[in-house]
């Protein structure tokens, strides 16, 4: 009876934690769907879904997991609206784009109309002329058709400077909205700075130039504890004035991005060197009490954050330079919580 009743334990444990597993890929796996559907409305959803997927753990009450259950389906339908309300604003965009092609193509087609028929008009002028007989008659009729046909050319090419004058202004215009459009592509939502796009589009420019530079990644301490007790509001407020401390630090040359959930990311053109000193004048600028709203009042929070930085190596990919940065954070962030224990 005893080998038997530690069998179905065992059996048990197995399946809890498999059924957790699945649990967790499965929230892993919508969260890196995300980005690779919606990359611009994708930051914040991956980072509560990550932040899910770590409170899955075997001590968890069912109460717990029926809440988290819950949460993932807020947070999905919450960013599906997100991604429906995007389409539709791109949507409106497109529509306004093709109604001014189709009104500049109706312009045209009505300036080609009118000024069609008005030389059809001095062309059966002509073929009258030509069955004149009186030379007088003749010379009066070309003097009054030549004045109309010289009217016309006159006005045509007037309208011809004006069309191509209300163009490039329309074309001005689009080039703006579209510039406006890439950026808002390229810059998170919540903090205003660059996303995964924006910031990846920047190192690949790095590299195209052969750039030296480095990588640091920057990770909140103890982030989780702040939704946790305040909601996920207060860590919103958190994230936003961090990130405004964190650009006001950079330098010219030194650009900052927020790479998802409570990580950011600081690119320095500086050997490693002279980048671990810079980031770490950054860090101690950063780190410190923030004044923000806890729900029921202002609270005020304590706010540090453990950092990894590698250097570009020209050999590898940035998949390889920023998994070396990750991990040293990582490492870093161990090395603190070793030394509060102690």
């Amino acid at each position: 009876m005893i080998s038997l009743k530690r069998l179905i334990d065992g059996q048990s444990e197995s399946l809890l934690k498999a059924a957790l597993d699945a649990f967790g890929s499965a929230i892993t796996a919508m969260a890196t769907a995300s980005l690779i559907v919606y990359p611009q409305t994708s930051t914040i959803f991956k980072g509560r879904l990550d932040q899910l997927r770590l409170q899955l753990t075997p001590s968890a009450s069912p109460e717990a997991m029926i809440q988290i259950g819950r949460q993932v389906d807020f947070e999905l339908d919450h960013w599906s609206r997100q991604v429906g309300d995007s389409h539709q604003q791109s949507a409106v965009e497109v529509k306004q784009i093709l109604e001014l092609v189709a009104e500049m193509a109706q312009s045209v087609a009505d300036r080609d109309s009118r000024y069609g028929q008005q030389f059809l008009q001095i062309g059966d002028a002509m073929l009258q002329i030509a069955e004149l007989e009186d030379l007088r008659e003749i010379r009066n009729s070309l003097a009054k058709n030549s004045t109309a046909l010289k009217s016309c050319l006159v006005q045509m090419e007037s309208d011809g400077k004006l069309s191509v004058a209300k163009l490039r202004l329309e074309m001005a215009d689009y080039q703006v909205r579209l510039q406006l459009a890439e950026l808002e592509a390229s810059t998170d939502g919540l903090t205003k700075l660059y996303n995964r796009r924006g910031i990846d589009g920047h190192l690949t420019q790095l590299v195209k130039q052969r750039q030296l530079f480095c990588v640091a990644i920057l990770d909140l301490n103890r982030f989780k504890y702040v939704n946790d007790t305040y909601g996920h509001q207060t860590g919103d407020d958190v994230l936003r004035q961090f990130s405004g401390e964190l650009r006001a630090c950079a330098s010219s040359g030194e650009v900052v991005a927020r790479w998802g959930g409570d990580e950011f990311m600081l690119v320095l053109e500086t050997p490693l060197s002279e980048a671990r000193l810079r980031a770490g004048v950054i860090l101690d600028k950063v780190q410190g009490s923030y004044n923000v709203d806890g729900g029921r009042g202002p609270v005020t929070i304590q706010v540090t954050s453990s950092a990894g930085i590698a250097e570009w190596d020209e050999s590898e990919t940035m998949t390889a330079l920023i998994g070396r940065a990750d991990a040293a954070m990582y490492e870093n962030k161990a090395a603190k919580k070793r030394g509060n224990r102690s």
